[in-house]
């Protein structure tokens, strides 16, 4: 694969010192890994971003219903993901038998710009709680009890939080594929550049994806943020800033909000398909180093 190289924008590698005694991961392996971590957090990030769990691991401290927690405690999730990423880059540089000679930073960047899915999955779930409750309300003709609005916005704070964080945290993302975008460009592996015809498949779906992604996240983010950063700043404070769709009129039309909602999920599951697009080139076309 040394060949190949000349395909990504880095000059750095890492690769085994001696393939008998250690062998890099194959591009299964290293994609069947973050295939595995986005499954695991996913699902963990429904347990322990509901109200409830969140209030018994704090022995009470946090987790309550009405909390304005949500507008700082974006900086854990945000912290753990920049932390864990130079932790595990810090260990790929001092691994035995490898040689790794990537500015940890560049390394570092690289594995925050990997496929997140626990964002969506706790929006989703805010989300389909919220308008459950809604409309058991509306069908009933009666006011929610106390516990009923908690449990209708049980996964509302997380999904605050993970949402503030992922927003930050594709700066990353915006950074390594804008890289890739420039590169791939300034050297004509584009449709209708001059080396086109010679860049082998799998290096132009790593540039697909970089592309696709940096036009569908700013699509997704330029729908989202105006709202999203208007309710985190107007949030009024005699009420639960947890409950931001409180402010939606009693006759809503349903068709309307699932339309909007389905809209912004859906382009926001592609700009993560695009990230798999991304990683599945990349892996590939860099092989063993």
């Amino acid at each position: 694969m040394a060949d190949q190289m000349h395909y990504l924008p880095w000059t750095w590698t890492i690769i085994s010192e001696d393939p008998t005694i250690a062998k890099c991961p194959s591009p299964k392996a290293i994609l069947g890994t973050y295939a595995g971590i986005n499954a695991a957090v996913s699902g963990l990030s429904l347990v322990f971003g509901h109200r409830w769990v969140v209030n018994k691991l704090t022995c009470g401290l946090m987790g309550h219903y009405g909390s304005r927690s949500w507008k700082w405690a974006w900086i854990i999730p945000l912290a753990l993901q920049i932390g864990a990423a130079f932790a595990v880059a810090t260990l790929i540089k001092r691994t035995t038998h490898y040689k790794a000679d990537v500015p940890l930073y560049e390394l570092s960047f690289l594995l925050l710009a990997r496929p997140r899915l626990s964002y969506i999955f706790l929006a989703n779930a805010s989300f389909l709680s919220f308008m459950e409750y809604t409309e058991q309300a509306k069908s009933t003709q009666r006011e929610l009890s106390d516990e009923e609005k908690a449990r209708r916005t049980a996964w509302t704070s997380s999904a605050n939080c993970t949402a503030i964080a992922e927003v930050l945290l594709q700066s990353f993302s915006f950074y390594v594929f804008g890289r890739i975008v420039h590169f791939a460009s300034r050297h004509g592996y584009y449709p209708g550049g001059k080396n086109y015809h010679h860049v082998p498949g799998w290096a132009r779906l790593m540039y697909a994806g970089a592309l696709a992604y940096l036009i569908l996240t700013s699509i997704s983010f330029s729908f989202v943020l105006p709202g999203f950063i208007a309710d985190y700043g107007n949030a009024r404070k005699d009420k639960p800033d947890s409950e931001g769709m409180e402010s939606w009129p009693s006759d809503y039309d349903e068709r309307e909000v699932f339309f909007a909602y389905f809209c912004y999920a859906f382009l926001f599951i592609l700009s993560w398909w695009t990230i798999w697009l991304f990683w599945t080139g990349f892996v590939h076309t860099a092989g063993d180093q």
